[in-house]
């Protein structure tokens, strides 16, 4: 798992995202116990580092979900921590302003 926490800063966040699209389309396929869980937290990682993708990738999975309340959960975990991480700093307006006010 550290791996895929590095892979952000040695390759950049367009190379992440595509290798954990990837690593989500392998976990489809296969029947693992909490593969829906751990799919939600990789869409939830994409979302973090590639707002649009995310978007993308979140609506259908959220649509096609058997669980809808369950993988929401999941997905949303990575963000809710980050915006917890930025409220604690007093980091949260300079977030925005810089990511999506320009």
């Amino acid at each position: 798992m550290l791996g895929i926490c590095l892979l952000p800063v040695a390759y950049g966040y367009n190379v992440y995202s595509a290798i954990i699209l990837i690593l989500i389309l392998y976990l489809k396929n296969n029947n693992y116990k909490y593969k829906n869980e751990f799919i939600g937290i990789l869409i939830g990682s994409i979302l973090m580092t590639k707002i649009n993708l995310g978007i993308f990738i979140l609506i259908p999975y959220i649509i096609y979900s058997k669980k809808k309340i369950k993988s929401l959960i999941f997905t949303s975990i990575i963000p809710i921590l980050m915006i917890t991480y930025l409220i604690i700093n007093k980091n949260l307006i300079n977030c925005i302003d810089y990511c999506f006010l320009g």
